[in-house]
């Protein structure tokens, strides 16, 4: 069976022994737990090999053997005292273990093995820090070799640039900027900067280039855009640099049957204000036009141009039927001006919704029109 032979201290230069069984063996297991690169020799045994740091590796023994060890360690690596122990660990394999040396060499995984010199004035061996050095002095940089520059660069006063490889061409990724005007530059201009998560903004975001933003944006003071147009909900709200707002929703088109077109728009159309627009363009039909409004509407005021005769009438419906509203027979001045309620709405007249609403409905045209009818409510 396998058994546990013990641990052994070791130093640099300093040459040493090991006693291990020669018989009823056929092999001595040997994990190297120090930086260390040591010589491993079994005296008469014909075998001799390198053990590396961090390592456990497979000593066969052969006829001859006399069951000494003998080790020399030699520190190859710069780094040698970061290693959490320096000691090697010897364990006997049976004959008749099923364990064989195809195995090995196997690597021991440490935190502290990362190469080159660390320095850990002030901190641990598990850690990087560096509390007594002067501001802006290099902390961490890396260059690969296919590189003119560093892909990597972190100073002691906060400091930092990240770029990407690609066959030695370098594009920014990170940057964080201290000094007087501190600032955080996220990707170079032509890169695309995704967040995976939600985005939360406390302050001003300024968008000063073209900005795409297709999920759910969230802000608690406000935004200002410069430097050009803002489009929103997939380009139906929309700004340019003069200041002008523009809605752009779909509108329900009505082809006359004699000739032109009727285009009813709902650009805005939320809890608190509704806006309808009808818009005649040479309209002329013998067919009856009805329009489903988006929602119901409860309240509001309707402004009825040329309609196309005077015989012609648009009517609110609720459920299939008629709804009246309150028509201005005068308007007021000096004195209160008065009202009719029906439901039939004659051209040129004005109009208040009073009860909910779900329809627009207008009779077949006297004649072609090119006027509008505009109704806010809410």
């Amino acid at each position: 069976m396998s058994i546990s032979l013990g641990s052994l201290a070791i130093a640099a230069n300093t040459n040493t022994r090991f006693q291990t069984p020669n018989d009823g063996c056929k092999a001595i297991l040997i994990g190297n737990e120090s930086g260390l690169t040591v010589t491993i020799t079994m005296e008469s045994g014909g075998v001799q090999k390198t053990l590396y740091p961090s390592t456990v590796d497979w000593f066969a023994i052969k006829r001859g053997y006399t069951g000494n060890v003998k080790i020399t360690p030699t520190a190859l690596l710069n780094n040698t005292s970061s290693w959490p122990s320096s000691s090697l660990c010897f364990d006997a394999i049976g004959i008749d273990d099923p364990e064989d040396g195809s195995a090995y060499p196997l690597q021991l995984n440490r935190n502290t093995n990362i190469g080159n010199t660390v320095s850990t004035t002030g901190g641990t061996a598990s850690s990087i820090r560096n509390d007594t050095s002067g501001p802006l002095l290099n902390l961490i940089e890396a260059t690969p070799t296919d590189a003119a520059s560093s892909t990597v660069n972190i100073d002691t006063s906060g400091n930092v640039t990240i770029k990407g490889d690609n066959a030695g061409t370098l594009t920014t990724l990170l940057q964080l900027v201290a000094g007087a005007s501190p600032a955080v530059k996220i990707a170079a201009a032509a890169i695309i900067a995704e967040v995976l998560g939600g985005l939360k903004v406390d302050g001003n975001l300024n968008v000063l280039g073209t900005g795409s933003i297709t999920g759910v944006l969230s802000l608690f003071a406000g935004m200002a855009v410069s430097g050009g147009a803002t489009t929103l909900d997939g380009g139906l709200v929309s700004t340019d640099s003069s200041g002008t707002l523009q809605l752009s929703k779909a509108n329900t088109a009505f082809n006359g049957s004699i000739s032109g077109s009727t285009n009813i728009y709902t650009p805005v159309w939320g809890t608190s204000l509704k806006v309808m627009v009808i818009a005649f363009n040479n309209y002329n039909s013998a067919n009856a036009i009805s329009f489903t409004l988006p929602t119901t509407m409860s309240r509001g005021w309707i402004f009825v141009g040329n309609q196309g005769g005077g015989a012609v009438t648009s009517t609110f419906k609720n459920g299939g039927s008629a709804v009246n509203v309150r028509l201005v027979t005068t308007l007021g001045g000096a004195a209160a001006g008065a009202t009719t309620t029906a439901s039939n709405m004659f051209q040129d007249s004005i109009a208040s919704i009073i009860s909910t609403v779900d329809t627009w409905t207008m009779t077949a045209t006297g004649g072609a029109t090119s006027s509008a009818i505009v109704c806010v409510g809410v």
